[in-house]
């Protein structure tokens, strides 16, 4: 249940533990499951730094897991959020 609300997060380096529990290289691994992660700065805030695998081109994609393992970045796996009616009250 806890994962259906938190996605699983690692801090991203060379070898990071996937969400399977199994050590893997950060690099590799982030590329070739491109499709199922989300790459977030760190201390960035709101949606800024925000890279969506699905939304991006291998090529693109490939560029920013290179980028992400320069400095503070995280993984974060991709889950599908239900969209939720807001109310505004006048």
């Amino acid at each position: 249940m806890i994962r259906s609300i938190i996605p699983w997060t690692k801090k991203i380096k060379e070898k990071i533990i996937n969400p399977y529990g199994k050590e893997v290289f950060a690099k590799e691994y982030l590329i070739k499951e491109k499709d199922n992660f989300v790459i977030k700065h760190a201390n960035a805030y709101s949606s800024s730094a925000v890279f969506i695998g699905s939304d991006c081109s291998p090529e693109k994609w490939k560029e920013i897991v290179e980028k992400s393992l320069e400095g503070d970045w995280v993984a974060q796996a991709l889950i599908d959020l239900p969209e939720i009616e807001t109310c505004f009250y006048g």
